[in-house]
């Protein structure tokens, strides 16, 4: 159910040409998408990937079929040129967290890390 999950695994798809999407009745165009997931019976949040010449599309949040049951699915936008940085973070960062929220709040779908000592550095 919507809320805040860790982020486990992800997979990326993307291609070079601009597509339009239609998922669960919510169509945008995209290059394609970062799919989040947490556990198996977590919510999934895909972080898409907008052409440079297109406006990004608030989050929003769906409801699927999964399994015996239902799961929301959150969506976020991203510019292709923020793509490294994202990958980078699902990279090199732990805990990343996703948090979906239920409409009419979920524009404010969002991914995070957890609390990090100030100079932590890299080892």
């Amino acid at each position: 159910m919507a809320g805040s999950h860790e982020i486990v695994t992800y997979s990326l798809r993307y291609s070079s040409s601009k597509l339009t999407t239609t998922w669960g009745g919510f169509s945008f165009k995209n290059h394609g998408f970062i799919i989040c997931d947490g556990s198996e019976t977590d919510d999934r949040m895909l972080i898409t990937i907008a052409p440079d010449d297109e406006s990004l599309h608030a989050g929003k949040t769906i409801t699927q079929p999964f399994g015996s049951g239902t799961r929301d699915v959150g969506f976020i936008a991203i510019r292709r040129a923020d793509l490294g940085a994202f990958i980078d973070l699902l990279r090199n960062e732990k805990p990343v967290f996703m948090e979906i929220f239920l409409p009419p709040k979920d524009a404010v779908n969002q991914i995070h890390t957890g609390s990090e000592p100030v100079g932590e550095g890299e080892d």
